[in-house]
């Protein structure tokens, strides 16, 4: 990097890399916002093809505050439509992997986020939860679980998120050696929920 700057080419000249960061951040919170409200930009959203651009922000690692707001609107994409689940789009455009791979985040915002999506996804039926699972969703949940056991939000969602990983007909086959220890402290939890 020379001088941190990023040419945007024409007479615009050169925008910084700060300038491009707040750029996505408010670009993903309006969409998040607008999603929350008005579930039936969902068309918009597939033509001009944001679920493609929302995932490729999840991996600026350097931004997490961008990462969660595109979490966030991608949670509202998945969910968009009346009575309907749409992670199909998310699945059309491999989002599960880039999901997966959030839960090594060392944002906390971004665990839950990331959670949130997969539990959701999994909750679908046993085709979608046995694509999350086959990305190898497991291990980094309960990781994750286990290093914020103080976190009952955390605690909350994961919990909820590997209940449906574990849920379904047929039943999932699960590697319960990894989640056993969790599991364990999970059940033995004072919080009622």
């Amino acid at each position: 990097r020379n001088s941190g700057a990023v040419a945007t080419g024409g007479a615009a000249g050169a925008v910084s890399d700060e300038a491009v960061a707040e750029l996505q951040l408010q670009t993903a919170r309006k969409l998040r916002q607008l999603l929350s409200t008005n579930r039936d930009l969902l068309h918009l959203v597939q033509e001009r093809n944001w679920i493609p651009l929302l995932l490729s922000w999840l991996q600026l690692h350097d931004r997490p505050s961008v990462q969660v707001e595109a979490l966030w609107a991608l949670t509202n994409i998945a969910g968009a439509g009346a009575e309907q689940h749409n992670s199909h789009l998310l699945l059309r455009h491999d989002a599960v992997p880039i999901l997966v791979r959030l839960l090594s985040s060392p944002n906390e915002e971004v665990h839950e986020q990331a959670l949130w999506i997969l539990g959701s996804m999994a909750g679908e039926g046993a085709a979608t939860r046995d694509t999350v699972l086959a990305a190898g969703v497991l291990r980094p949940l309960v990781g994750c679980l286990d290093r914020h056991s103080r976190s009952l939000s955390l605690q909350r969602i994961g919990s909820w998120a590997l209940s449906n990983l574990a849920d379904g007909q047929p039943r999932p086959v699960l590697d319960m050696h990894a989640v056993l220890p969790t599991l364990q402290r999970l059940l033995g939890s004072p919080d009622a929920e």
